[in-house]
């Protein structure tokens, strides 16, 4: 019991290293599904701008 400990308290540092290597990709990843969700909202603004003008246009 007393060398799972040992082993576990050494590992602290490397989960310390591989959170800071990992954390700029899913920092890229978050930031790019957030990119993606506003170029749909602004196609969506853009397709129902369009449907009222020409709705407006035909009344």
């Amino acid at each position: 019991m007393t060398r799972r400990l040992v082993q576990r308290a050494g590992g602290r540092g490397q989960d310390l290293i591989e959170f800071a290597l990992v954390l700029p990709l899913l920092l890229l990843l978050l930031t790019g599904i957030m990119e993606f969700a506003l170029a749909v909202m602004a196609y969506n603004t853009v397709a129902n701008a369009a449907r009222e003008g020409a709705r407006y246009g035909i009344v």
